[in-house]
């Protein structure tokens, strides 16, 4: 019999509903089979995705009435648990590849003479195949060794750089529409020679493209961005926007993802620096963002916006630079921008480095609002020194400022619980031992999900192979307490948790409140994963007589990663590990025997079921002679790709199918 809050008027439940955030409306839903009928209507359904991940492919699809908003609910769901707690749906080899960029769910690699474009986000069962020597010739880019650089696919659109092997310096840069549909007259965008750079960066959208290098001297003398915009659906120079590039002016940064960070959004390239100025200033307190942004469609130095956020105070102790990581992200539940950076640091003076991921909202609204709240880290930028009269006048290091000093310095903010995820809570010295970055080949953190992810190099012996070096990932996340649960026992039992005021207005700071609880940090795959399942992992690894794991490329986004060991320019194996279960590639094998769960990162083997594993091992490739990875791909892949006649594009059939090697680990 139906009883608690089922009861309820439903006009009062769907009230109540709508307090709850994301995660706790779908968990109540899931709480009783009537609930599941109240709350499962469309019109709920509608609301719920509105207002909490309207900007996911998943509310867009039933938006457009391509699905409906309970599936969408249940989606993006899934694919936020199974990422949080390392549960994926499938693992599969997509193909042999020598280089790869994995982009708005489209991976595009490069094989033998080729380039593949393969749909997976949409289950593509077939490949956009771009011949690369015939589009060289129908492009009519001058003859000679050359090297071709995948940059970026955004929008239906793949672009490419063409470089001189010689000292010239000349380069090509163009841009091509892989849509079937599209006519074989319209499919070049964009072609235009640039100057070859070795730190360039490519940002676009379905109608600009912005060409970044850092080629640009200061007034200081060091070198900065400079950004050049076209107009794509056009061909050569006159494509370009302006006569001249864009120069950033004092943004300092000159390494992608880790101290500078570029991201097209609505129409604006945004450009992020989380270095306060060039050169070393030796007495200083208090570190920033630097933001910039301009319109794609007039990028003049009269439109370029900038401002400041803050970043952190120094005294909050010296960061260990190695580990260091800064992306833009998209909200899905706002559409906003979101800075996150990794830091490891040693806090507050302690022996230990801890790594801590932060977050915070990009907003150029804010700078320029006269009302916002005091709390706000965002100011307009200014490259002016302090004044004498707001420095710290109770630090004795006040007194060895210079005429030269160019100090940085206001109050510290108080960081919102939402916007900072340690490693690990508690007592860090409590913690596992941790991973060496050299056996740290990806990092990478989901805001929306609040888990951090980790490509490691595990030498833990894995079933049943015994003590060899595999990858792993690595995955903590934390969910929210409820606000009746003090947690900390700040607060009675029972008794909603108060936010804290702000010190100057006494104001009630939203935010402050919230408490999280730690998930766990969870290794995948288990250590007694079966054999056919980490084939494809560590594809042609397993049976290598050499265990050594070097170079690692590796992209991931919100619902999957996809990775290749080995160094570029050399074929191997492209893997895939899917944290969706909306994505079913065709072919997917039932894993035998089930694996149904990740493993805590302290797990250890039993010796005993090793030698057992082993033996079993054994005897299934004995009786199946079963084919193992070699360290060349298999020629019979790429039987498809000998190219007759003078077409330069085509569609396959998709090579993950070919190769036929992959697992459904578990169903949504």
């Amino acid at each position: 019999m139906p009883s608690g809050i089922v009861l309820l008027p439903l006009e009062l439940l769907l009230n109540v509903v709508s307090y709850l955030n994301f995660e706790d409306f779908v968990n109540l839903s899931n709480a009783q089979r009537e609930l599941a009928s109240l709350l499962g209507g469309e019109s709920t359904c509608h609301k719920v995705v509105k207002k909490h991940i309207l900007h996911t492919k998943e509310a867009v699809l039933a938006l457009q009435q391509q699905s409906n908003y309970r599936t969408a609910i249940r989606r993006v769901f899934g694919r936020r648990e199974a990422f949080a707690k390392a549960l994926p749906y499938s693992a599969s080899v997509l193909g042999y590849g020598s280089t790869f960029i994995y982009q708005d769910g489209f991976l595009c690699y490069s094989t033998l003479d080729t380039i593949r474009v393969l749909d997976i986000h949409g289950q593509g069962e077939s490949e956009h195949v771009i011949h690369v020597p015939s589009l060289i010739n129908y492009l009519g880019i001058p003859c000679g060794p050359y090297s071709l650089e995948l940059l970026q696919y955004q929008c239906g659109t793949l672009a490419l750089l063409s470089s001189s092997d010689g000292t010239s310096g000349e380069a090509w840069l163009f841009a091509v529409d892989v849509g079937v549909s599209t006519p074989s007259t319209e499919r070049v965008k964009l072609l235009v020679s640039v100057a070859a750079s070795s730190k360039t960066f490519v940002r676009q959208d379905s109608h600009y493209l912005c060409y970044g290098t850092h080629t640009g001297i200061g007034s200081h003398g060091h070198h900065e961005w400079e950004v050049l915009c076209y107009k794509l659906n056009s061909r050569g120079v006159h494509a370009e926007i302006g006569h001249k590039p864009l120069q950033l002016k004092d943004l300092a940064g000159s390494d992608l993802g880790v101290t500078v960070a570029f991201r097209v959004r609505k129409g604006y390239l945004y450009a992020l620096s989380n270095q306060t100025t060039f050169d070393i200033e030796e007495v200083d307190w208090t570190s920033y963002y630097h933001c910039y942004r301009f319109p794609l469609n007039d990028p003049r130095i009269e439109n370029l916006e900038k401002m400041r956020i803050w970043r952190r105070q120094h005294r909050e102790g010296p960061i260990n630079d190695s580990w260091t990581d800064l992306a833009l992200h998209v909200d899905e539940c706002t559409g906003n921008l979101l800075i996150v950076e990794s830091r490891r640091e040693w806090q507050n003076g302690q022996s230990t480095q801890w790594r801590t991921y932060y977050t915070q909202p990009l907003a150029f609204s804010t700078c320029q609002n006269p009302d916002a709240p005091s709390s706000s880290f965002a100011t307009a930028a200014s490259n002016e020194p302090v004044l004498a009269q707001s420095l710290p006048f109770d630090d004795p290091l006040v007194r060895t400022l210079g005429e030269d000093s160019k100090p940085n310095w206001e109050p510290g903010h108080k960081r919102l619980p939402k916007y900072y995820h340690p490693e690990y809570s508690g007592d860090p010295n409590l913690a596992p031992p941790r991973f060496l970055l050299p056996k740290t080949k990806y990092r990478t953190y989901d805001p929306n999900c609040s888990a951090f992810l980790d490509l490691v190099v595990d030498e833990q012996a894995l079933l049943p192979y015994g003590r060899h070096p595999h990858l792993r990932l690595r995955i903590g996340s934390r969910q929210l307490r409820s606000p009746l649960d003090p947690g900390d026992k700040s607060s009675p039992n029972g008794v909603l948790r108060q936010p804290d005021k702000d010190q100057d207005t006494d104001v009630p700071i939203d935010g402050t409140e919230d408490r999280f609880i730690d998930r766990g940090v969870c290794m995948w795959p288990p250590l007694d994963a079966p054999a056919d399942l980490l084939d494809v992992i560590n594809p042609g690894h397993q049976q290598s007589s050499n265990s050594y794991i070097g170079e690692v490329h590796a992209v991931a986004d919100e619902r999957s990663i996809v990775y290749k060991i080995g160094s570029s320019g050399i074929e191997k194996p492209i893997t895939l590990i899917n944290f969706d279960p909306g994505i079913r590639l065709r072919g997917l094998r039932k894993l035998d025997p089930p694996l149904t769960h990740g493993r805590a990162e302290t797990e250890t083997v039993d010796e005993g079921m090793r030698e057992v594993a082993l033996e079993t091992l054994r005897e299934k490739r004995a009786k199946e002679k079963a084919r193992a990875y070699a360290e060349e791909p298999d020629e019979r892949v790429f039987a498809s790709v000998e190219w007759t006649g003078d077409s330069w594009f085509r569609e396959e059939k998709a090579m993950y199918i070919v190769i036929n090697k992959g697992f459904q680990i578990r169903r949504s």
